[in-house]
């Protein structure tokens, strides 16, 4: 799937403080998605972060390491 962020823009309330724009990520693995769309904080106040699956899954060519006890 590729990568790509969609912004949704809601038809009324942006103007009045009612409403709020939405980014969705779609096609990035692990917190890559939450990287990509960084720069977009600037635009305002991030007023939810709801996680999906995606970000739960392991990044390819990522190695993850685990403390344990050394025996």
């Amino acid at each position: 799937m590729a990568k790509r962020i969609e912004v949704i823009i809601p038809r009324k309330g942006l103007s009045q403080g009612t409403a709020t724009l939405k980014f969705e990520t779609k096609g990035f693995i692990g917190t890559t998605c939450q990287q990509s769309t960084k720069f977009m904080e600037a635009l305002g106040v991030v007023v939810a972060d709801e996680p999906t699956n995606e970000l739960y899954a392991l990044e390819e060519g990522v190695e993850h390491l685990r403390e344990g006890h050394g025996e």
